[in-house]
């Protein structure tokens, strides 16, 4: 096949998240556009006028697509404004895997359309994929880029496997906390070990979640989401809330914007102990202040460490009022919970024993929920704790990127990193293989 490429087509590398999106141009050191991965969906047409079903209307940093009898409003502020009737969804399913199909379609409909300077038929695609994409869902991904989209190329890589690139690695167990789930997985020469995978619910959502019960807790009210309330300075100067017209409202959509809002505490209030930290501490920790989008002022306790220590010990999470009952939930019926440091070594456990060696030294940390401070020392002190005796002469090394955009976006990083390459040209899988192959030639292409 002819190269793509290089100096005349500048590759896109898009990595769809179940928080954010990140896309942008290979070569470049960030994405050029980072927008949420939730999608507006309004039954019918919604307040879109469109001729045919396929057609995309742009306004106001949304992207406006007609499917199926549905409307879906992706990009900036696609799911942010309150419709009547509208559900939020994400294309994935609560086990990680690609459900809502339509959705994805809407988000590079927006980035295509909105975000990038260059159209669909123009550049070859390099897509960062969940390491666990099953083999259908890999192909269906190939069908929608060239079927829908008519891109000229595309390549799937493994979201581990971008993430070590960044790192300049060439085997590493990358440990990836993002939003859904922390992700362990080993990769070696190049290649992601499909048996070492452990995908653990016990991520940021969740710490979300427990800041949400804290504050209720504090304040004896349920957080208030910007949408359901507008502020109005008086001519003295103070401030008034009042109530905002919230009639058709859907779960989904207030489920998605409280979260947004108790994120921002998780984010702002919530730290990491730089030791062990442990229920009987509670109390030694001092309150700090916190101001809500509604204006009120709440005061947070020991609990904002609690929180964030519950990717290292789950059973910190009875430290939370109904703390305890989420986590179950989360998990599902007959499922434990385990802690980062936990699903680590079930992955390198997983490993070949000629390669578990090389992966208690090279563990690299990765993804948004992974911006606390002291993640990097807690979690190798855990590790050298838990791993075995023959293991300590060789030390736990773990790894993180140097500075927070390089650990938030590392698996788009290492995609616009692998997709410039000069000797990455000629992996592309083009249009005309895509049409005498099969959209199974992916298999071989990229495995």
């Amino acid at each position: 096949m002819a190269a793509f490429g290089g100096d005349e087509i500048n590759a896109v590398v898009v990595d769809v998240g179940s928080w954010n999106v990140k896309a942008g141009y290979a070569g470049e050191d960030v994405p050029k556009a980072v927008f949420p991965g939730a999608v507006g969906v309004l039954e019918g047409d919604g307040d879109v006028e469109m001729a045919d079903e396929n057609a995309a209307a742009r306004s106001g940093g949304v992207t406006r697509h007609a499917k199926g009898g549905k409307t879906y409003l992706s990009g900036d502020n696609g799911a942010m404004f309150a419709r009547p009737a509208m559900d939020v969804r994400t294309p994935f399913g609560p086990d990680g895997s690609i459900e809502d199909w339509d959705a994805l379609e809407a988000i590079y409909r927006h980035i295509f359309a909105d975000k990038l300077a260059v159209g669909a038929k123009d550049a070859p695609v390099m897509i960062a994929e969940p390491s666990d994409l099953p083999a259908a869902s890999r192909q269906k991904l190939v069908e929608i880029m060239f079927e829908t989209f008519q891109v000229p190329a595309v390549f799937l890589s493994k979201n581990h496997t971008l993430s070590m690139f960044a790192t300049a690695k060439s085997s590493a167990l990358v440990v990836d906390v993002g939003h859904q789930h922390a992700v362990c997985a080993a990769v070696h020469d190049g290649y992601v070990l499909q048996k070492t995978i452990v995908r653990n619910p016990v991520a940021g959502a969740l710490l979300s979640e427990l800041a949400h019960k804290v504050v209720t807790s504090a304040t004896g009210n349920e957080v208030r989401p910007r949408y359901t309330f507008t502020r109005k300075q008086g001519a003295s100067g103070d401030w008034t809330v009042e109530d905002a017209d919230t009639t058709g409202i859907t779960k989904s959509f207030h489920a998605y914007h409280t979260a947004r809002v108790c994120g921002d505490i998780k984010e702002a209030v919530c730290k990491l102990s730089e030791s062990k930290f442990t229920a009987d501490e509670l109390a030694s920790h001092g309150s700090v202040k916190y101001e809500l989008p509604d204006g009120q002022t709440i005061e947070i306790d020991g609990q904002r460490f609690a929180v964030p220590e519950v990717l290292f010990d789950p059973s910190l999470a009875k430290c939370v009022e109904g703390g305890e009952a989420e986590l179950s939930r989360l998990l599902g019926p007959g499922r434990a919970a385990q802690g980062l440091a936990a699903s680590v070594k079930e992955c390198i456990d997983r490993c070949d024993v000629d390669i578990m060696r090389d992966m208690w030294g090279s563990v690299t940390v990765c993804g948004g929920t992974s911006l606390f401070t002291s993640m990097r020392d807690r979690l190798e002190t855990q590790l050298t704790e838990t791993a075995p005796v023959n293991m300590v002469t060789s030390k736990v090394r773990v790894h993180c990127p140097a500075n927070d955009v390089e650990r938030i976006y590392s698996t788009w990083i290492g995609g616009s990193i692998l997709s410039s390459l000069g000797s990455f040209q000629q992996m592309w899988m083009s249009k005309q293989e895509y049409e005498e192959h099969g959209s199974g030639l992916i298999q071989r292409k990229a495995p």
